[in-house]
């Protein structure tokens, strides 16, 4: 008997997605937006290989049985999915000499598609023409898909994007949080997504 057979464990029992994520939406917050690591704008730029403009989004779960991704950094915070995912964005005027954009394009749609799509997934009115502070710190649900690179790192995609529903959870979306907290306090009764709310809404 194997390794897998000695701990009661058969070889088709091996999950493809260690994490358990499955195909349930979770509820995230966008921490962060962050440009390649050489660029001096703030949230986004033209990336570094010159062909795309965007920028890392830093996205957190909150549910907190994965509140231990991040933990054991300084620079993260606990829930954190990895060092962000590569958001592509249309270019502005300053960089369409290195990155052009076109509307009427099919690449060009899509971009403006998954923005729209994020914008309107964080609460934000259709005719708000959103920036990026806009949308740090909002909260939504989505879909993660974790994956390891040629390094041995796991990566995490974010995807699927819509607004949590103000009536409560969505058939297949995870219970939150479990009793209790690991960081009691005068909001201790909350789970990690109220609390997330409530700093989004300044309650």
């Amino acid at each position: 008997m194997g390794i897998l057979g000695n701990a009661g464990i058969t070889p088709n029992e091996v999950p493809k997605d260690p994490f358990g994520f499955g195909n349930d939406y979770h509820p995230v917050k966008l921490v962060n937006v962050k440009p390649r690591k050489d660029s001096d704008q703030e949230y986004v730029d033209i990336s570094s290989s010159g062909k795309q403009f965007g920028g890392m989004f830093i996205f957190q779960v909150l549910d907190e049985r994965w509140s231990f991704l991040g933990k054991g950094n300084d620079s993260q915070v606990p829930g954190q999915l990895g060092f962000g995912q590569w958001w592509a964005l249309p270019s502005p005027e300053w960089a369409r000499s290195a990155v052009p954009f076109d509307f009427n394009s099919p690449d060009g749609k899509k971009l403006v598609h998954a923005w729209a799509k994020l914008v309107d997934a964080m609460g934000i009115p259709a005719d708000v023409d959103a920036d990026i502070p806009d949308v740090i710190g909002k909260t939504c649900l989505a879909k993660i898909y974790p994956k390891e690179d040629e390094n041995g790192f796991w990566q995490f995609r974010v995807a699927g994007f819509k607004p949590i529903p103000k009536d409560g959870s969505p058939e297949g979306f995870n219970e939150f949080t479990k009793e209790g907290t690991s960081n009691p306090g005068p909001e201790s009764g909350l789970s990690a997504m109220e609390r997330a709310l409530r700093e989004e809404t300044g309650e």
